[in-house]
């Protein structure tokens, strides 16, 4: 096992990248590892050698997640089976999570490493029933092309296989974290393959979630894209575009609002953003997309004075998170004039017009709610809850 470090031009924390012989790779299994808890990690890569280096397993800011007596369980089971071999010089790219966020917070911080002179292709350690390659969502695939890798060159490794030569990274950066200097770079160098389109050129834009209500939003926010688009904001609803469009509306744009939620997991293929970024968080203890923000933008700011109103999830599934309410929707409007997000400062907060907003979003959610919830009392806490906090 041979290990690398790679000269940076700064004198910085250099990237870590280990080379290793008959290396195997860990599949996921179901009922493990990405949204079943810290305790279930066993997906990563095997050799014969006593060394672990961190960077073997998945990482998050807590450190590796890795629950060695299952993987030593799974290990036991399957190592003697005929494991599937594959040869010449691949690349880890670590465990796939194919929900959008994620998938960019914890799935492409290892493709860095890639070069296609270098390797015969990149491989991800999946659950035994995720599709084929060419059956992957559409964003996946475009996010591969940013890093210069064809669908052809990624294996799925859906059960434990040996690879001849296998080339493992560290990650740039963590789900919730700050990313290194070097990868800031290489991230740099990824948006500059962004194509421009004059016609998605916003300068002033609100990411919205609108579509997502049932997912978590702050209810009455729609009062104020009203006061903004007439301010010259464009309302950028992130699904209905391509990621490449996607990336290129957010890299044009000089200032920049975002309802907390996925489509801010985009920073995590953005280097650096030459723009004033504002959050409306969700959920007021929830500081990692503000320290992600940081790390990518000249200027930041971000509102986390919203009340969750009791979670509201379907029983059987997470369908329905919990949506919030601003504590103030004046101090919110107070903020977006003070940080020049807004430019009609003679204009001044309308409190019965922003509580009908609010009151067609609860009537909107608890519709969307009635076709799927079936627990009275769950509809009895959100309502109680919702009318004592409005006074009612």
């Amino acid at each position: 096992m041979i290990m690398k470090r790679f000269f940076q031009k700064k004198k910085i924390k250099m990237p870590i990248v280990t080379t290793c012989s008959n290396a195997y790779v860990i599949p996921q299994t179901l009922g493990t590892d990405f949204g079943c808890g810290e305790q279930k990690f066993i997906h990563g890569v095997h050799t014969n050698s006593t060394e672990r280096p961190s960077h073997f397993f998945h990482n998050r800011q807590s450190g590796p997640l890795i629950n060695f007596p299952l993987r030593e369980e799974y290990l036991k089971q399957n190592l003697e089976k005929d494991v599937t071999k594959k040869k010449g010089t691949w690349l880890y790219a670590g465990g796939l999570f194919e929900h959008f966020g994620h998938f960019l917070s914890e799935s492409i911080h290892r493709l860095w490493k890639y070069d296609s002179s270098e390797f015969n292709g990149v491989v991800f350690s999946c659950k035994p029933n995720v599709e084929n390659v060419e059956h992957l969502p559409s964003y996946i695939l475009e996010v591969l092309s940013l890093f210069n890798i064809s669908q052809d060159s990624v294996f799925l490794a859906k059960e434990l296989v040996c690879f001849e030569e296998l080339v493992v990274p560290e990650q740039g950066t963590v789900l919730n974290g700050v990313p290194h200097d070097w990868y800031v770079e290489h991230l740099e160098k990824i948006q500059k393959k962004v194509p421009k389109s004059d016609s998605l050129a916003y300068e002033k834009v609100w990411i919205s979630r609108e579509n997502f209500l049932a997912a978590g939003r702050v209810l009455g926010a729609d009062y104020f894209i009203d006061l903004l688009e007439e301010d010259g904001y464009n309302v950028f609803r992130p699904e209905e575009y391509s990621l490449k469009e996607q990336l290129s509306i957010i890299l044009s744009a000089k200032k920049i609002i975002w309802e907390e939620g996925s489509s801010m997991h985009l920073l995590d293929l953005i280097g650096n953003l030459n723009s004033c970024n504002l959050i409306l968080a969700r959920r007021p203890h929830h500081k990692a997309f503000e320290k992600l923000l940081k790390a990518k933008c000249r200027s930041s700011y971000a509102f986390f004075d919203v009340q969750c109103l009791p979670d509201f999830r379907r029983d059987d599934d997470l369908l329905f998170s919990a949506v919030s309410l601003f504590s103030n929707g004046a101090d919110f409007f107070n903020l977006l004039k003070e940080t020049n997000f807004y430019s009609q400062l003679q204009e001044k907060f309308n409190e019965d017009r922003f509580s009908s907003f609010e009151k067609s979003d609860v009537l909107q959610f608890l519709h969307l709610a009635s076709n799927e919830i079936r627990n009275s009392d769950k509809f009895s806490s959100f309502l109680e809850t919702y009318l004592t906090t409005r006074h009612v």
